[in-house]
């Protein structure tokens, strides 16, 4: 079972990680088209990717071990 104190520490850090990915807005009053597109793609392959290995592999083998 996880502890409370493991738990602060895990929603800290993705805090901070998401406070790190959100400084550039801060320096940059536009960003170019370019670096859109690469970032809706990023982010597009990142939920792609988790879906398949976080979600339908795992499901796959539960399926079989069922049988």
């Amino acid at each position: 079972m996880t502890t409370l104190s493991g738990l602060l520490t895990i929603t800290t850090v993705a805090g901070l990680a998401t406070a790190l990915g959100a400084i550039p807005v801060f320096f940059r009053a536009r960003v170019t088209h370019r670096v859109y597109d690469a970032a809706l793609g990023l982010a597009a392959g990142l939920m792609v990717a988790a879906s398949v290995f976080g979600l339908i592999i795992p499901g796959l083998e539960e399926g079989r071990s069922r049988r």
